[in-house]
């Protein structure tokens, strides 16, 4: 909701023109807490508990409600709650929720197993039964018309690939800094820091070169070769590898994600007609972290299922 929204935001208060820098400027924002919050999060699981990482969002969201309350500029919208798909949030919901349980399963149960097997078909159903709702919805959450526009699809599953790459990254180098590299928890969120570097750079980099090329798409096709280099040369990490190899992995997938952060939502953004402003850009957002929860879901079941075999493979050498 909070990233739909700001973006939303954004493309009502800024012209089309300064949208692009801000859009970068904003992605700057999201790197620069990437790296303060996983650091963070490091010092409390090693000093007053894990649980101090839930617990300290409260005073932070407080400053931030405070903060929009006092500061953001009101546009008035004619749009009423009643607007508002709810048929379509709840069986998208209803279809979602049994399908990431389901993948979340699969680390301790196989694929056949009818718990994976039953959610796995009461997810189709309800997927299925919310493509229906929305094809007779006046206003339904994902109007599946904007698939017919080629930036639209082509911005979706960048976006889709990206985070499943970029929330990966985040959620598994830690792990690899501890159970290979053998550091702290503190000191693994503080080695996440160059990723963010890479991102924070490149993204505000790629919101001002939009402006001044003409195929600013290639920025986009950049990103992803940048990123998918830097997820294979992260792939050949081992036991004797030094910090500051990864440390350069980490800037490159950085980079990749920074070029390809604010390229989505400008080029959508760019290409739909204004009443689509809203829905393109939650729709973005959707599929980037639809990418990044089902990226994690498989990743960590992939790393369940193969870490014990793998661990008493090496304890038999």
């Amino acid at each position: 909701m909070l990233f739909a929204s700001v973006f939303t935001v954004l493309a009502d208060i800024f012209p089309i023109e300064q949208r692009a820098r801000m859009q970068g400027v904003f992605g700057g924002v999201f790197g620069l807490s990437s790296i303060i919050g996983p650091t963070i999060g490091g010092y409390l699981t090693d000093g007053p508990g894990w649980r101090w990482v839930f617990e300290v969002n409260v005073p932070v969201g407080i400053v931030a409600v405070a903060l929009v309350s006092v500061a953001l500029p009101f546009v008035r919208s004619r749009a009423t709650i009643r607007d508002i798909d709810w048929l379509g949030c709840i069986s998208l919901a209803a279809g979602l929720v049994p399908l990431l349980i389901a993948l979340s399963l699969t680390s301790t149960h196989q694929w056949t197993d009818p718990e994976v097997v039953g959610l796995l078909s009461f997810a189709a159903l309800a997927l299925i039964a919310f493509v229906l709702i929305e094809r007779r919805s006046s206003q339904p959450i994902v109007p599946f018309g904007l698939f017919r526009n080629n930036v639209f699809t082509v911005s979706v599953l960048v976006a889709f690939f990206s985070a499943l790459g970029m929330f990966g990254t985040i959620l598994f180098v830690p792990l690899l800094y501890q159970g290979v590299l053998a550091v702290s928890a503190t000191s693994s969120g503080q080695l996440m820091t160059p990723m963010m570097v890479g991102m924070i750079a490149f993204s505000t980099m790629a919101g001002q070169i939009m402006t001044r090329i003409r195929y600013y798409r290639f920025i986009g096709t950049a990103g992803v070769l940048i990123m998918m280099t830097g997820m294979f040369l992260l792939a050949q990490v081992a036991l004797g590898t030094a910090g500051w190899q990864v440390s350069i992995d980490l800037v490159i997938i950085g980079a990749g994600l920074g070029l390809t952060f604010p390229l989505t939502l400008v080029a959508v953004q760019s290409a739909l007609p204004r009443e689509y402003l809203g829905v393109a850009t939650s729709q973005i957002q959707f599929w980037r972290n639809l990418g990044g929860t089902i990226g994690s879901a498989v990743l960590g079941s992939i790393l369940a299922n193969r870490l014990p075999s793998a661990i008493q493979e090496q304890s038999r050498r």
